[in-house]
């Protein structure tokens, strides 16, 4: 009886894999595409429509969330993870990432007969660079470049000139176990310094850093912007920052000033959205040098 059970167990477990397995060849053979390509980072994928070659995109990673539309494209890749099997089906001529977390991938890459390509992500210019270099790779640079310079007018008219006394201390945290922000040399610390404010992390000499607890109270921040905790938390996320131990008498815990309601993408994904997520720093600082400068 045993045996027959396990036997029925194994039948349904095997034909489950080939359904998943056909199921994504199904999904593979109707996204080809001639000059295919394949998104290994969310922000790739956004350049790519925003260039307007959404039909050349044959795959994307599963953090690739936005436009909607990305949505119905087969993931082929964990960010920096490659599923080789897949790329190999379909037949891309580029394959961009980030990053490539495991070296022989780009070579695999390079024998299935695409090319990987890595773009920058560091600071703000090197994001409006990679929407260059994506430009070039896939055959459309003056649109590409026309791009980027809109990007960059738009970043300039956002960027404000305030004094230092005047600036809001920001921390802006990642994640809460271990605690985690941008420091020095990340495009989220150059955004809060161009928005008005003064990123309290930005002496650490690490572009993504954790910090700890005792740090961030010494700092003593006017602004806390929580990111990750409020897809699960909601605004509500607030007095998860409020409860912890030795904060409360953070300024920004006081004052109330605990964002909880930002769209985290806008300023923690470097693409053609960190203009938006500039601007909308910009406003954030400027009704706090409101309700404080006098």
């Amino acid at each position: 009886m045993k045996n027959g059970l396990l036997w029925a167990a194994l039948v349904i477990f095997v034909g489950a894999a080939i359904a998943s397995t056909a199921w994504r060849r199904v999904a593979v053979r109707d996204h080809q595409a001639e000059g295919g390509i394949v998104s290994m980072a969310p922000n790739v994928t956004e350049i790519v429509f925003a260039l307007g070659l959404e039909d050349r995109l044959v795959g994307i990673s599963t953090a690739c969330d936005y436009p909607p539309e990305a949505l119905a494209i087969p993931k082929v890749a964990d960010f920096g993870v490659p599923d080789i099997e897949l790329i190999y089906a379909l037949k891309p001529e580029l394959v961009i990432a980030t990053e490539f977390r495991d070296p022989e991938s780009m070579e695999a890459i390079r024998l299935s007969g695409a090319e990987p390509v890595i773009v920058p992500q560091g600071s703000v210019e090197e994001v409006l660079a990679a929407i260059e270099e994506i430009g070039r790779k896939t055959g459309v640079p003056e649109r590409a470049r026309a791009y980027a310079d809109a990007l960059r007018e738009r970043i300039a008219r956002a960027t404000v000139d305030v004094p230092d006394d005047q600036r809001p201390r920001v921390y802006v945290e990642l994640s809460s176990q271990p605690l985690s922000t941008g420091g020095k040399g990340s495009f989220l610390d150059e955004l809060i310094h161009r928005a008005g404010g003064r990123n309290i992390a930005g002496d650490i000499e690490r572009a993504w850093t954790i910090i700890s607890p005792d740090d961030v109270v010494a700092k003593d921040p006017d602004i806390i912007i929580a990111t990750l905790m409020t897809p699960q938390y909601g605004r509500d996320a607030s007095y998860l920052v409020e409860q912890r131990i030795g904060w409360s008498g953070v300024s920004a815990v006081k004052s109330g000033w605990i964002v909880t309601d930002l769209d985290s993408d806008l300023i923690l994904r470097p693409g053609p959205r960190l203009a938006q997520g500039l601007e909308k720093l910009a406003a954030l600082f400027a009704k706090h040098r409101e309700e404080t400068v006098r």
